[in-house]
């Protein structure tokens, strides 16, 4: 169990990150909107770091980044803003339980 707790939100999040990342290919590689559309991605990326090493700290930092992404994010298409802005959670919260279970 400790093995799934630990590589599912990890696993999840790199598939999230790769998925947000096809969004920045609708703009010519190298432009600034390219790299304007790859910052998502990359934040997420750079949260794994964080998280990898300290699980609670990423927890926390998912979930902040899921409520962030709801303000930030269109409100118009309902399905989009949940296909967005759920995983965060999700891994947020298997970060938090990867964090528990390690504990004990």
């Amino acid at each position: 169990m400790k093995q799934f707790l630990f590589w599912t939100p990890r696993v999840a999040i790199i598939i999230f990150a790769l998925f947000l990342e096809l969004f920045a290919f609708d703009e010519p590689i190298f432009s600034i909107g390219f790299l304007m559309h790859s910052l998502p991605s990359l934040v997420i990326l750079l949260t794994l770091l964080i998280a990898w090493k300290w699980e609670r700290f990423g927890a926390c930092l998912y979930i902040f980044l899921g409520i962030f992404s709801v303000f930030f994010f269109d409100q118009d298409d309902w399905l989009g803003v949940l296909i967005v802005n759920i995983p965060p959670f999700i891994v947020g919260g298997l970060f938090w339980l990867s964090y528990r279970f390690s504990q004990k």
